[in-house]
């Protein structure tokens, strides 16, 4: 059945949250995150986030009264900082900073990002946006300027679709759908993880570029 399996940290399954008001065929779901007390899906094909309680019950639609130049469109990535949401647009390439369930202001949308696809926030309140313009991430303020460009050292072919995380220390994870890697960017270089035999190796190390 359509819905999010909760695991443990051996992955066994504690909760399966249905979520099922709105977990039909038409549903695609662009990315979720995970507060102490909700749930927040994006609805790419909707052009809305759905927003549930940790037991799967519907709560509210966010963004549905966003129109003209807010409108909402493609929402993929979302992360929630405090009272924020941020959005990443596909079809409007740009990521919307959503305060208290309204459009606050936008980030990247002077050219900056092409095909946004995720987005979180740092520790020291940068926001990090992957995109698949360039293989690179770029980082702003909390209230959208631009902070900096960091650059990964990583092949012209990368296709970067997936899902961005912040490790430790902010460490940028990011993924290679076409190359079958983990590209892992420090302060130090970048690392390469790629899963050989079902077991994750690291694969190269690249100067660092930031």
């Amino acid at each position: 059945s359509r819905g999010i399996e909760i695991t443990d940290s051996n992955l066994n399954p504690v909760k399966h949250t249905a979520c099922k008001h709105a977990m039909g065929a038409k549903f695609r779901v662009g990315d979720l995150a995970v507060t102490d007390k909700h749930i927040y899906i994006s609805v790419t094909n909707q052009n809305r986030i759905q927003m549930y309680d940790k037991e799967g019950k519907f709560m509210k639609e966010i963004g549905k009264d966003l129109t003209g130049e807010f409108e909402l469109g493609g929402p993929t990535g979302i992360c929630v900082y405090k009272k924020y949401i941020f959005v990443c647009e596909q079809k409007h390439n740009r990521v919307q900073a959503l305060l208290n369930h309204s459009h606050n202001h936008f980030i990247g949308n002077k050219g900056d990002l092409m095909d946004p696809c995720s987005v979180s926030v740092t520790m020291d309140k940068k926001v990090v946006v992957l995109h698949s313009g360039i293989p690179s991430v770029l980082m702003y303020e909390i209230t959208g300027e631009m902070y900096k460009q960091v650059y990964l050292e990583i092949p012209s072919d990368s296709l970067l679709t997936g899902r961005l995380v912040l490790g430790y220390n902010d460490d940028i994870v990011v993924t290679d759908t076409n190359n079958g890697v983990i590209y892992v960017n420090n302060s130090v270089g970048t690392l390469v993880y790629k899963v050989e035999k079902g077991k994750l190796n690291a694969w190269h190390s690249n100067s660092y570029h930031g």
